[in-house]
């Protein structure tokens, strides 16, 4: 659903590239990372999200609201906008949730 509205608004994943029609499924995907070394799958894991290879229901994010007490007791409003479920990949009817390593995507090898 593009051109949503509010603080988490499309305009926070709208970089992420479209799936592919002929993206791999979450079964299709696990079968290939059968007997794979760590560092092939977190590569091919890599390589699937960057692709934009996610459900769409991850791509809309919603708001969570924080309301902590500063040091002198004024209340902040703090809103984070984070995805509904964790990573996948896949399709909206057929994906895989993928745990993977911190550096997979901010520091590949």
């Amino acid at each position: 659903m593009r051109g949503r509205t509010g603080p988490c608004d499309d305009s926070l994943t709208r970089s992420i590239p479209v799936r592919a029609p002929d993206a791999l499924g979450g079964h299709a995907f696990a079968e290939r990372l059968r007997g794979m070394s760590d560092d092939e799958r977190e590569s091919i894991i890599r390589r699937e999200l960057i692709a934009g290879n996610i459900p769409n229901f991850l791509r809309q994010l919603v708001p969570i609201q924080l309301r902590p007490q500063s040091v002198d007791a004024a209340r902040i409003d703090v809103i984070i906008c984070a995805a509904p479920d964790y990573l996948a990949i896949g399709s909206d009817e057929d994906y895989l949730l993928v745990p993977m390593r911190l550096g997979t995507l901010c520091c590949p090898p």
